[in-house]
């Protein structure tokens, strides 16, 4: 949690190895091995049954929403009226993601951002 809070008020940035110890990602993997790894996990999941899938998913979906974690996707209703449109952060530079993708909005809106406050 104390990481997932630095994340929303401060943005930051992490290595993937730290990602990994978080559980925010599954495994890492050299880029020249992304493909292949990609392609292992498409065709591990494309075996199982369309039905299983779906109830499995659910399933995950319904302990999310015991846990209260179904919650957590209100919150933006929880801002002031406004709150977006005057200085929304990230919302200020959606028009440079359409022209030069997520990457450069993020970088756009990280620029005044010290990196040693942001870094987990």
């Amino acid at each position: 949690m104390r990481v997932w809070k630095k994340l929303l008020l401060l943005g930051g940035w992490f290595t993937a190895e730290q990602a990994l110890d978080f559980h925010f990602v599954q495994r890492v993997v050299d880029e020249a091995e992304l493909r292949a790894e990609v392609r292992a996990w498409a065709e591990q999941l494309a075996m199982m049954p369309a039905a299983d899938v779906q109830v499995a998913k659910q399933g995950i979906h319904r302990q999310y929403e015991l846990m209260g974690l179904a919650d957590m996707a209100l919150v933006q209703n929880r801002l002031p009226s406004g709150s977006l449109e005057q200085g929304g952060g990230f919302w200020n530079h959606v028009g440079e993601a359409k022209h030069g993708g997520v990457r450069a909005a993020v970088g756009s809106r990280d620029t005044a951002a010290d990196p040693g406050i942001s870094r987990i």
